[in-house]
């Protein structure tokens, strides 16, 4: 009896020990649990992060292609914008200069009117003189 209860004895000695070993293995397996879904959590956080760079990446690159072309479009427009402006200042100078003879052709035209219409004007002013 004596070499039986030594043996449960050594038994439960044991089994104190191993339980301490499994309680201390289950708090690591915890923490290190809960540290992997914080790490898991930050991982898909920068996973989306990156995705959402690469997108705004991408549509960055396409603006510039953009307004690249935009640009070379624009500096090729150069020339023939620099000839419509010689074009209409070539066009406005040659109106100025027949200012005059439009001008003349006009103060005739007044004139002759003026003559016709004399007569018309003398007759309203009778008319308003009679009327008043």
């Amino acid at each position: 009896l004596a070499d039986t209860n030594a043996k449960v004895d050594e038994m439960a000695a044991n089994y104190k020990k191993e339980k301490q070993e499994y309680e201390a293995v289950e708090a690591e397996l915890q923490r290190t649990t809960d540290e992997f879904a914080v790490f898991e959590r930050k991982d898909i956080k920068h996973k989306e992060d990156m995705k959402h760079l690469k997108a705004k990446e991408k549509k960055l690159h396409e603006t510039v292609k953009k307004e690249a072309e935009k640009a070379t479009k624009a500096k090729e427009s150069i020339p023939k914008q620099e000839k419509a402006i010689k074009d209409a200042e070539a066009t406005v100078e040659k109106m100025e200069k027949q200012i005059p003879k439009e001008q003349e052709v006009l103060d005739a035209l007044y004139d002759a009117a003026k003559g016709e219409t004399e007569g018309l004007r003398n007759q309203l002013q009778e008319a308003h003189k009679e009327l008043e």
